[in-house]
C-alpha cells in the first residue's frame, strides 16, 4: 500500500490519496479523471497555472479524508508514502508527531519519499531578485500564497538538516535528489527507510 498524503489538487495513480480537505472519490469520480497523474508529470497543469501568473487550486479529490499527523491505518502496514510540498506547511512543535505518525504506519524498510523546497536555493532567489516579479516569486517559495491555515510555509529544510531530523524519529537515509520530481523552483527529494 501507498500513500500520497496532502495530495492536494493532484491525484496520482496507484497511490491512495488523502488530504485533510477536498472531495471523495465516490462522490466525484469525473475529478478522478481530470486531477490524474504519474510521478513522472506530477504537475501536469498546476505549473501552466503558476507560469501564467494565476493564483487559483485546481479542486482536490481525495480518497481518503484524513489529517497526516493522524492516519487511519494499522501499525506497519503501509510500504510507502509520498509528501510533495508539505512537511515545511507543518508548525515545528508538530513535526514530532507527524513523523512519529508515519513511522508507525510503515513497515519496517517502509520508504518515505519527501519533496520540499530547498530553503537555500530559494533564499539565493530572495537574495538575487533584481525586479519586483522575482521579489515576489522568492517570497512565494519562501512563505506559500497565505490563502488560508494550510497554504503557508512555517518551517524550512535543506537535504542534510531534514536527513538529521528524520534519523530522530528511527529513520535511514537512503537517497536524495533534485529530479525525482520536476520542479520549476529550488526543490529537493529525500528518500529513507523506517527501522523497526
Amino acid at each position: 500500500m501507498k500513500l500520497h498524503l496532502a495530495c492536494g489538487s493532484v491525484y496520482l495513480k496507484d497511490y491512495i490519496n488523502i488530504d485533510i480537505k477536498g472531495e471523495l472519490v465516490k462522490d466525484n469520480p469525473e475529478l478522478v479523471e481530470e486531477n490524474t497523474t504519474t510521478l513522472d508529470n506530477y504537475f501536469k497543469k498546476t505549473y501552466v497555472k503558476r507560469i501564467l501568473g494565476h493564483n487559483a487550486r485546481g479542486r482536490i479529490v481525495v480518497d481518503i479524508l484524513s489529517d497526516v499527523k493522524k492516519l487511519p491505518f494499522e501499525d506497519d502496514t503501509v510500504d510507502e508514502i509520498l509528501t510533495v510540498n508539505l512537511v515545511d506547511h507543518i508548525r515545528l512543535q508538530e513535526i514530532p508527531t507527524m513523523f512519529n505518525e508515519w513511522h508507525r504506519v510503515l513497515k519496517s524498510g517502509g520508504k518515505l519519499i519527501i519533496d520540499v523546497g530547498d530553503a537555500i536555493g530559494n533564499a539565493k532567489l530572495l537574495a538575487d531578485a533584481k525586479t519586483d516579479d522575482e521579489l515576489e516569486w522568492a517570497l512565494r517559495l519562501m512563505y506559500c500564497h497565505s490563502r488560508d491555515e494550510f497554504d503557508s510555509h512555517r518551517w524550512g529544510y535543506t537535504a542534510n538538516y531534514l536527513t538529521n531530523v528524520l534519523q530522530k524519529y528511527g529513520f535511514n537515509y537512503l537517497w536524495d535528489k533534485t529530479d525525482y520530481i520536476e520542479h520549476v523552483y529550488p526543490a529537493f527529494q529525500l528518500c529513507v527507510e523506517a527501522v523497526k
